[in-house]
């Protein structure tokens, strides 16, 4: 075996009894890459090659004071962010598969959040959001819980399951399609908010 002092690589050669020669080489770049090479002759004059190589993490990070895990690009994290997050300004825990700004909440799985203060589960596409919104939202501007299945905007209340909503600053109980609604809904309602204005004078 020799290895250099100061080189990034260690050759090893083994002789067997057979005339067998097996030839081994690690390469370790400064980047954290490792590459393992094998090469063996055997009698009948065969040749096997065989390469390793182990990639590194892959993070780009920046003031961070937890642990990370490979994939992400991050800046100023203090919490736990798993793989293939980029994310900025983040405090808490992150899961795989996130585009997250602002994130001072647990945020999980599938998730794109921009300015997000409350705990948010997978599969969410949310921006302002400052309180718990689960699975399959889409929502916009929401300051209430929000609960599955819903595509809302400019929320201020709690929304239960299968809602889709604009405008409501109030409760909407399940199953509503909902738009500037000011108050309090029961399940299986529409409210739609409609202005009509006639003419005065006839067209012709």
């Amino acid at each position: 075996m020799v290895r250099l002092p100061g080189e990034p690589f260690t050759v090893c050669i083994v002789m067997l009894p057979q005339v067998t020669i097996v030839l081994l080489c690690m390469v370790r770049s400064p980047k954290g890459i490792i590459v393992l090479l094998y090469m063996v002759r055997l009698l009948q004059g065969t040749i096997v090659l065989l390469c390793i190589a182990r990639l590194p993490q892959g993070n780009h990070c920046t003031t961070v004071h937890g642990k990370f895990i490979s994939g992400n690009h991050c800046t100023t994290v203090h919490g736990q962010v798993t793989s293939g997050n980029h994310c900025t300004t983040v405090h808490c825990q992150v899961s795989s598969g996130n585009h997250c700004t602002t994130v001072h909440g647990h945020v999980t799985s599938g998730n794109h959040c921009t300015t997000v203060h409350g705990q948010v589960t997978s599969g969410n596409h949310c921006t302002t959001v400052h309180c718990h919104v689960t699975s399959g939202n889409h929502c916009i501007t929401v300051h209430g819980q929000v609960s599955a299945g819903n595509h809302c905007t400019t929320v201020h209340g709690q929304i239960t399951s299968g809602n889709h909503c604009t405008s409501v600053h109030g409760q909407v109980t399940s199953g509503n399609n909902c738009t500037t609604v000011p108050g309090q809904n029961t399940s299986g309602t529409i409210v739609l908010m409609c202005m009509v204005g006639f003419l005065r004078e006839p067209l012709y």
